[in-house]
């Protein structure tokens, strides 16, 4: 209906893993393209704190998607990767869905 907005849903509990976000890319598996986008943005160290953050985690098989090239082309492009990469990262904690379907996040606890 027109003008109604989607209400995000509540930040999830708190795991307690220990583990931050860059660790979580490095250790998921699915999320190699990801971690070589951030450790080439530079970014993997600043989502190595404590901080409450989410990032919007696109996984391999989200890039592999992509026109051929496009990852390469961003690799080599710093300052645009930097920007996209940030566009990634919230400021707290969520868990974002809509029309049914649940987004993979990866969040400090």
């Amino acid at each position: 209906m027109a003008g109604e907005r989607n209400a995000m849903p509540p930040p999830p509990k708190d795991t307690k893993s220990g583990k931050t976000i860059a660790e979580t890319v490095k250790g998921t598996g699915s999320h190699n393209t990801l971690a070589a986008a951030l450790a080439a943005a530079k970014l993997d160290s600043a989502l190595a704190g404590t901080g409450k953050l989410t990032l919007f985690a696109p996984t391999d098989e989200a890039f592999s998607k992509l026109p051929a090239g496009t990852v390469d082309a961003l690799l080599k492009d710093i300052p645009k990767l930097t920007n996209i990469l940030k566009y990634h990262v919230s400021a707290n904690q969520q868990r974002p869905s809509r029309n049914g379907r649940s987004y993979e996040t990866l969040c400090n606890s």
